[in-house]
């Protein structure tokens, strides 16, 4: 979790599970009362992850409820495609169709451009606050590239040298 900028950013790397949402809650909570308004929720969701558990849905719905007043807007990064990306895409729309909230929520590929000023439109504030926000998810998004290039060539047999 990074938070910064009127916003809070989450990364699931694995099937979310319950143990981890309490303390995103919190999170959530702290930075809207820090920031002295709602905040733009930004939650990325790898490739490897997977569809959550029905107890997981049921609390996330119960979860968007009691925050909902602490969130501007949701932008959902999902890093994968194809079937993966069509079931969580799903379970998404489930959880935010039956929660009773007034935020705006996106599914996005990547933090580009427009999905950053997307995010940026929805949060108050002043047009430096909004330029500054879209910076902090340029660079957010240029971390995660660089990490996941990382991570690409990590998982890659050495090329002997000639």
């Amino acid at each position: 979790m990074r938070a910064g900028a009127n916003a809070l950013f989450v990364r699931w790397r694995a099937t979310p599970t319950l143990a981890p949402l309490q303390q995103i809650l919190e999170r959530v909570q702290a930075a809207a009362q820090a920031s002295g308004r709602p905040i733009a929720f930004v939650m990325e969701i790898d490739a490897s992850v997977g569809a959550p558990e029905a107890e997981f849905r049921r609390r996330s719905v119960d979860a968007v409820e009691r925050v909902g007043a602490s969130i501007a807007c949701l932008a959902v990064v999902l890093r994968t495609t194809g079937l993966r990306a069509a079931i969580l895409r799903s379970v998404i729309t489930g959880i935010t169709m039956l929660a009773k909230r007034s935020f705006p929520v996106r599914v996005i590929p990547s933090l580009h451009e427009e999905a950053r000023t997307w995010v940026a439109d929805h949060v108050r504030g002043s047009a430096q606050a909004r330029a500054e926000l879209r910076e902090w998810l340029r660079e957010l998004e240029a971390s995660q590239a660089t990490e996941a290039g990382a991570q690409r060539n990590r998982s890659r047999p050495a090329t002997p040298r000639r």
